[in-house]
Order: structure tokens, then sequence, then C-alpha cells
């Protein structure tokens, strides 16, 4: 008889957490928020004039802000799933009221008994600052008003975002004569809406060839989770923001212990897929782009600029516009661009709607369609908001504000004495990331940047705001080990994935075209960090050093210190060069040209995934490849997708692929997937306009083309790969510095000398970029897709390659190619030169760009609006315009205000935020920068715009 009594509940660890967060919290005046809700109430009385409308109208309010709530509050409270729905209401009692309205009413559960089926559980308000000072009318007591139906709504909202069906019901109120006000929670289900394991953790809506899968984080951590191990996700509205599905993660020390289980299987799945479709051929070149925006908010009285956390709140809003668009426009997907979350809570990410082709429409349409993407996020932003396209902020974690709203440093997820967790994406993927790195690390991670040493920078520079005792976690007491003087210190993994850059992926024609592809953009990659340098400031002080990578590559840098060999081999397997971010570390391409001495590294592998990948049928570059990326350790394993059918999932796969962050990534196909074998260049920083974006969008296109096209050999030692990422990090050095690049780009050729050729596809009259290039390239379909006539490496312009002596053969009967010393076949050049030539023999990446736009017979107009794009990247290279990180340096150290000691106080960062969205928009010229073709987003589409002409409807 007892065990059915109601039971009130006190749970000491709630309540200490609930204090701590509501100290944490901004305070509102209880008698200012008692009368504005007041003030809501009567008004919505005066424009329904029905109480029992009044009503659906406060617990429809309440819904959509517990639905907003909810993520905000998870985050904050860092709580992991709850046992059972008692424990919810612990959490809402303890935690939730104490922190959002400074009350804690008494929580009395329910247990299901023979007069309550379901488990249920009662709030008792003491005290509820909705209802002071105010007294119902009698009509409106006899009207069934309730006044604070609101609540209602915000907790049937905020718990079904956690998949937690309830009715919530105020079942007595003292407005209304009663002896106490109730609000009872009842339980009505867990919601479960399955998903194909190889879909579940893909981003909703993201285009699939360039996501792919990734490592499927299920259902959500916090209140209101039960212990089962069904794959739930949260209601289909929610996942259509592109968050991805949410689940159970495991701390370091339980993750660790599934290490070798996610290897194992991750395996299986990469050899299940290759044999799918090692043989798949015949697919057409396509190519996306991904920009990453940050979201600035302006406080213009105090003039300061400040990230807006407002991520998800504006993610909602641009999925409701894009379901608006495709309802009224059916047909016209491919013309609405997509939004999705980043690390960042102040980021945005955009792609495209679909994938561009090889039509000439589609490169000429990249700026517009980017143009488009920035006008629509700037549409569901506040007044004070602008998206911009900026690649680190320069304020984040120096003192004063930076975040809007503010938050003090710190937080238990990355314990950084700079920036507070609250920046972090709260999805629990990403808080789970920083702890975990944090945690197999064993300490916080250590970013230094060097100073700039301006004339009154001190000598030496020790940074003031490093606060060496702090003493809150245990990782504080290695603060003066990690710190190095003269450098700018960081110390969370904010720094660099809260940084944003802009990639190009595309899908080949086959897996040995995706190969080649690879390899020959890995040396492209520093070159082009270097070009697109954008990244001079941080934390609020100019460093010496004008890109963001090695701030990434430090800010996920999760080995131990035996990996990185500052201890002996005891517990750890291999001692690892590099962080987990960072350069390729070999090349792929199963061919001779592809000479072992390029992959000069001495980097460890898993022998015992290549030995398994080798003997079912691998090569050995590609077994290589992925044994080495295989050494590192999964940092987020989900508990509800640890057991996976292998023949239908490559999410293990993807947890350690996806997790390899490199400047090129090989992208095999998801399981089930249309999509092809694809190639992700990722070394590029985003530029500060669209014009500028679109230029190196195109360039890399155009090159990647010509590669393909023209048989390009870009091949040189990865050694000297990685000392080109080292230089291209160096303050202008673009102009400064000396790179390693190939002489000679086309001999000898990857791939064979001369395949057979593709049939001649259709006259297209000059619409196509790819006019009688291999049909694989081009596009067109009007040639029925074979092996033989799509997919052969490139088209014969020039002589087979020369070989060796007569009789002399290779592994497939064809004569081999006679090499020289390898130190022969590559030089020091500047990016000018490996640019736009050396003026002799050597022509330079825009040179073949040039020759094959030449081969073309482009008409005079649009080889004019190609050379507008080009003529961006010919003149950064020359020097005539500055880089993004020159630019920006250059602003700081003519301010006003600027003491040249290096830092870049508030003012000074809200004058170039300013000049930046000005600059953006139009309204500010800058020649020294920006080529006088250069068109701000302000200015009116040109009816003539590519994007314009196919897309201006849905554009209005």
């Amino acid at each position: 008889m007892y065990a059915l009594l109601p039971q009130l509940v006190v749970v000491p660890r709630h309540k200490a957490l609930g204090d701590e967060l509501y100290k944490r919290s901004d305070k509102l005046n209880g008698e200012l928020f008692s009368l504005v809700y007041g003030a809501l109430v009567v008004q919505l009385i005066k424009d329904f004039e029905d109480y029992n409308e009044v009503n659906k109208q406060l617990e429809k309010m309440g819904y959509n802000i517990g639905v907003r709530l909810i993520e905000d509050f998870l985050a904050r409270a860092g709580l992991g799933r709850c046992k059972d729905f008692a424990e919810v209401g612990e959490v809402m009692s303890k935690v939730a009221f104490r922190s959002l309205l400074s009350i804690t009413p008494t929580l009395v559960q329910h247990p299901v008994s023979a007069t309550q089926p379901q488990p249920a559980f009662s709030l008792i308000f003491e005290e509820n600052p909705m209802t002071d000072f105010v007294e119902l009318p009698e009509e409106a007591v006899e009207g069934g008003l309730s006044y604070a139906k609101i609540l209602e709504g915000v907790i049937r909202g905020a718990l079904e975002m956690i998949q937690t069906a309830v009715t919530a019901e105020i079942v007595s109120d003292t407005l209304r004569g009663d002896e106490r006000t109730e609000l009872k929670v009842t339980l009505v289900r867990y919601l479960e809406e399955e998903m194909p394991r190889s879909v579940a953790f893909q981003k909703e809506d993201r285009i699939p060839w360039i996501s792919g899968s990734r490592a499927k984080p299920a259902p959500t951590a916090g209140a209101g989770q039960v212990a089962d191990r069904s794959v739930r996700v949260l209601p289909r509205r929610y996942l259509a923001m592109g968050l991805l599905a949410l689940g159970t993660p495991y701390a370091w020390p339980e993750a660790k212990q599934h290490a070798d289980h996610v290897r194992a299987h991750g395996i299986v799945q990469l050899l299940n897929q290759y044999h799918k479709l090692k043989d798949r051929t015949g697919d057409v070149l396509l190519w996306g782009d991904e920009i990453e925006y940050m979201v600035v908010s302006y406080d213009e009285d105090n003039r300061n600029a400040r990230l807006s956390l407002r991520q998800t709140e504006i993610l909602l809003d641009l999925q409701e516009d894009a379901k608006r668009r495709k309802k009224e426009m059916p047909g016209r997907e491919e013309c609405i661009p997509i939004f999705h979350p980043e690390f960042g809570r102040y980021m945005l990410e955009s792609t495209p709607g679909a994938p561009y082709g090889a039509t000439l429409e589609d490169l000429l349409s990249v700026e517009g369609n980017m143009k488009f993407r920035r006008r629509l996020a700037k549409s569901r932003m506040k007044d004070n908001e602008v998206p911009l396209t900026l690649t680190s902020f320069p304020r984040l974690g120096a003192p004063g504000v930076f975040t809007d709203p503010y938050y003090p440093p710190g937080g238990d997820k990355a314990r950084s004495l700079f920036v507070p967790d609250e920046i972090i994406n709260p999805h629990v993927r990403f808080p789970t990331l920083a702890a975990n790195i944090r945690a197999r690390r064993g300490s916080r991670v250590a970013i230094n940047m060097p100073i700039y040493f301006d004339t009154n920078t001190p000598k030496p520079f020790v940074d003031p705001n490093v606060n060496l005792n702090r003493g809150e976690f245990p990782e504080d007491d290695h603060v003066k080990d990690d710190a190095k003087p003269d450098h700018i210190y960081m110390d969370a993994m904010g720094f660099g994935m809260g940084c944003c850059c802009l990639q190009i992926t595309f899908q080949a024609c086959s897996i040995s075209e995706a190969r080649r592809m690879y390899d020959a953009l890995v040396p492209v990659g520093p070159i082009m960090l270097a070009l697109t340098a954008a990244a001079p400031i941080f934390r609020g002080l100019l460093s010496d050093v004008d890109c963001r990578w090695d701030v990434i590559a430090g800010s996920v840098d999760d080995r131990t210190r035996e990996e990185r060999k500052l201890e002996p081999l005891k517990n750890s397997r291999f001692v690892i060069p590099k962080s987990r971010y960072d350069s390729v570390d070999c090349y792929i391409h199963d061919d001779e040209s592809n000479r072992p001495e390029y992959n000069d590294n001495n980097m460890p592998i898993d022998e015992d995934i290549k030995k398994k990948l080798v003997d079912d049928g691998m090569d050995d570059k590609l077994a290589t490849h992925f044994a080495h990326l295989f050494i590192r350790d999964p940092i987020v394993v989900f508990e509800e997708t640890l057991n996976q059918d292998d023949a239908a999932s490559s999410d293990h796969f993807e947890n350690i692929q996806s997790t390899n962050w490199q400047t090129v990534r090989f992208k095999p196909p998801a399981p089930g997937s249309p999509i092809g074998w694809r190639v992700e260049f990722r070394s590029m920083e985003v530029q500060l306009t669209d014009y500028e974006n679109a230029a190196h969008a195109i360039f890399i296109v155009l090159l990647v083309r010509a590669i393909m096209n023209l048989g390009l050999n870009f091949y040189l030692p990865i050694s000297k790969v990685d000392e080109n990422m080292h230089r291209a990090h160096r303050r202008d050095a673009v102009n400064q510095e000396k790179f390693f690049f190939r002489k000679n780009l086309f001999s000898p050729a990857p791939g064979h000398a001369c395949d057979p050729q593709p049939t001649p596809v259709p006259e297209t009259n000059g619409d196509s970029a790819l006019d009688g290039l291999p049909s694989h390239i081009n596009g067109y379909t009007g040639v029925k897709a074979t092996p033989s006539t799509t997919c052969s490496s490139h088209s014969c312009t020039r002589a087979p390659t020369p070989t060796g002596e007569a009789g002399e053969v290779n592994g497939n009967g064809k004569e081999k190619v006679v090499f020289g010393p390898v130190e022969d076949e590559y030089g020091e050049f500047t990016i000018n030169e490996i640019i736009n030539g050396d003026g002799k023999e050597f022509p330079g990446l825009m040179g073949v760009v040039q020759k094959y736009l030449d081969s073309l017979e482009l008409a005079k107009e649009t080889r004019t609006q190609l050379e507008n794009s080009l003529q961006l990247i010919r003149r950064r290279a020359d020097g005539s315009l500055l880089t993004t990180a020159s630019w920006v340096r250059k602003f700081v150290r003519t301010h006003p205000a600027y003491k040249f000691d290096s830092v870049v106080s508030e003012e000074i960062n809200y004058d170039l935020i300013k000049a930046v969205d000005d600059l953006e928009s139009g309204r500010l010229s800058a020649p020294e920068f920006l080529p006088s073709c250069y068109k701000g987003s302000g200015d009116v589409v040109k009816e003539t715009d590519g994007f314009n002409k196919c897309c201006g409807d849905v554009m209005a």
C-alpha cells in the first residue's frame, strides 16, 4: 500500500546543478517579467475575445519556446541521459525551473498503479513569478482562462524534442481559488522514429555527394531519455534543420574500450563498399562548394562586434523558408540552398541545392548562387546581425564581451581559460568531441601562434591575460608549461573548429580517376592555402602567421604524450608525427608515375589492418592510405550505434575517416547511395566576398578539368608538400616565400599514355565549357556511358610518354617509364611563378588553365566573364592585389586607435568588422584588395547572371 503513495523526491546532485546554473544565468527583474507576461495575456484576450482560444495560443507559444529552449538548456546543464521518467521530473524541478525562472517547485512523483497507468509527476508551485500581482476577474475564471497555460506548452515542446511525448496540465491553480498550483506531467510514450542505419547519421537534406555518411550520433542525451538500445532520432521537423541525430555518447574511458571494435568493423564496411563499387565507372564530373559563415551581432551603443549564438533559431527559420519555397515552387529544389550547423554555435554552413554540372551556365552561376545564399541567411537574422565569411573571428577568446549573449569563460567540456562552452554547438556530438579530445590527450590542447612584434610590442611577450592561477580544473596546473612566451596561447577546440573555410568536392568518373585527382590536388593544397591566407589575428592579438590551418591542427590534437614522442611508448600503439587535422601523408594512385620516392614520410600504419586489406584484394597504395588513417581512435562513440550491419552501413568507417581532417580527402561512396567516388579539396580559407569565393572555386574546378584533360603530373615528395604547408603559414608568404613544385607538369603523365578515345559528344555551339572533351567530364548524356568511352584517364593531346628500352615492360604489359633522380623533378618557385608561370618553360597553373580554355573556343563574352574571376587569382599571386590577411593586417596597423602593440581592441575590431561588411556589400571600395570589376552583394543582380537566369523566380 505504501508503494502506491505519491513520493516526494529530493536529489542533492540536481539541486547543486540548478544552483550553479542559476548563478551563471542572466537575471531579469521578477516584477518586470510578471508585468510583461500579464500584458501579453491581456493583449491576447483583446485579440481573440475567447478564453479557450487564448489558452490555445498560450499553449502554442509555450510549445514553440520549449522547442527552442531545450537545446540551450542541455548545452548549459551538460546532463547525460535520464535513467527514467522520474529523473525527468527531478531535472525539471531542481535544474530547469531553478535556472530559468529562479524558483524550485516541489516535486511529487506518481508511480504506475491501477489508477495511474502511466508514469507521472507533479510540480507544486509555492511561488510563481508569472502570477505575482495577478488577480483574475470573475469573468476570466468562469470563462476558463488558464493564466499560466504557457508552462504546459513549454514542457510539452521541450520534452518532445528529446523524444518524450507527454501531457502537461495545470490541475489546480491558486488564481482560480485552489489551495495550490499544481502542474501534472504524464508520460504518453517515447517517440521512436526508426531510420535506416546507413542514413540516420547523415545531415538531413544535405547534398549527399558532398557530405557522404558520417558516424551516426543517435538519440538525444538529456532529460527524458530511457536506457534502451533502440535507434531513435528527433522528430522529423527537427532533423530537417540539418542537425545530426542525437544519441548517448560514451565518455572517453568507455569510448576507448570500443575503439578496436569500431576500427575492425570500419575496415569490414570499407571492404564491402570497395568490392561492390571498385569497378563502377561512367559517373559524370559533378562538383559543389561548401561555404561557412559567422553570424556577427553589432552592439552599436558600445561599438562592439560580437558572435551571435543564435545558430539554432536561424537554421529553424531557414528550414521553414526552404519548405515554403519548395511548396510554392515544386520542381525547383535545385535552386534552393541548404544550410547546416557547424561546430561553433555562431556558424552556418551553406551548400547549393544541387551539385553543379559541367555546363558553362553552372560555372557562371557560382557567384550568383553564393550571393543568394548570403542574402537568404541575412533575411532570417535580426537587424543588428550579419552573416560574414570571416576565416577567424579576431577577438574570440579576448578579454571583454565577444559573444551575444555574453557567457563567462569556462565550462566542463573544454575547460578553457578564454572561451565558454556555450560557443560550442549544443548537439551532443560536439561537446563530447571537445571533452574526449581533451581526455584522450590527457590535457587541454595547447595552441601557440607566434606574436607579431610591432614597434611597441613588449619583448619578451608574456600575455597578461593568461590566468596562471585559476585552479578550477586539473588541466589548469599545466598552463605555465603550455603557454609559450612570444606566442598567442589558445587552449580549446573552438579556436580551430570555430574557423571558417571554403571547400570544393568533386565526383570523379571512377575510383581510378578519383585517386589520380586526389594525388594531383595534394601539392596544390599549400599553394592555395597561401593564396587565400585570411587569418592574421587570434584572441585579439596580431600574429606573425596569416593562416588558420595550424590553429585547427592544434585544436583537435588528441595525441597522448607518448604519441607525441614526449615519453617512451608504453600504453600507446604508435608515435604519430602529426595531428589528425593536418596535411596528406601519402599519394594513393596505383600507377607507376606515383614513384615510391614520393611517399617519403615515415608515417605509421596499422600493419594488421593493411594485411587484411591487401589479403582481401585492395592494392598496396590504397591499403597503405587507409591503414594509416586507421591508426587513429574514434573520438565519439554512441551507445546506440555500436552494433551495425556492416553490409548496409559505413558508420564505423566514417567515424574514423571523417575525423582525419586532411588537406584533401578521398571519399568512397556510401552504402545504397547513387553518388560515386569523390575527392574533397579542403585547404582554402574562406574569403570576405562572394566574388572572391566564387573566383577561387572556379579556378580550382578549371584546374581539375585541365588536370584530367591534359594528363598533368604534379607529383613531388610528400616531405616537400609538408614543408610547403609550413611556409604557407608565414606572414605574407605569397610575396616572401618560395615553394617546392614540379618543374615539368606534362611528363611522365599519370594514367595510361593514351586510352581509347571516347566517342565525341554532340555539338553544343559553345554552350558548354567542355565541348569536345571526354563525355564523363562534359556531363552530356548523348553517348551511352561505358568504361571504354567515358572513363579514359585523359585525352590524347600529346605523344605518349617516353619509355625505357624495348622489351622492358611493367606488370600491365606496357613499356616501363624510365625515371631520373627525384631531386631533378622539382624546384623552388614563388607563388607568382607557380600560378602565373616563369615566363620561360614553366607555364604555371594559370597557364594550363588557359591552355585548357583555349581549346574550347568559347564565346568572347563567356571568356570575359571567366577572366573576371581568374584575374583575382592572377593578381593575388603576382602581388598587385593584397591577400585577405594582408588587407586585414594593414587595416589594423593604420587604424587611429592602434598603439602598435599587437593588440586589436574592441574598437578596432568593431571598425574592422564594419569595413568587412561594407566591403562585401559594395559600400566600401578597396582597389588595393579587389579588382575594378568587383560588384558587391548590394548591387542589382544582372539578368545575364547565370544563377539569375536559371533560378530568378526562386530568388524572389
